[in-house]
């Protein structure tokens, strides 16, 4: 694995659904639809991964707010 690539993906990510919260929702609505166009297989797929990686970083973040303490809310921060 390479941590450049999977800070890139966060990074990215981050960027793509970053916003205020009527913004975010019509994001995920415009995800929703395009997911919804794909078999039930495939959509059954991506949201094993999208499991995987939810969990893996929620780990990462209890690892980190164990050490560091909890971040200031993303709502304060004017992230969402």
């Amino acid at each position: 694995m390479s941590l450049n690539t999977v800070w890139h993906c966060i990074e990215t990510l981050a960027s793509a659904l970053a916003g205020d919260r009527t913004a975010s929702e019509q994001d995920l609505d415009q995800f929703e639809r395009a997911m919804r166009q794909l078999s039930r297989r495939r959509r059954e797929e991506i949201r094993r991964l999208m499991i995987l990686i939810v969990a893996s970083l929620s780990r990462l973040e209890m690892r980190m707010t164990e050490t560091d303490g909890p971040l200031n809310s993303v709502y304060e921060s004017g992230r969402v």
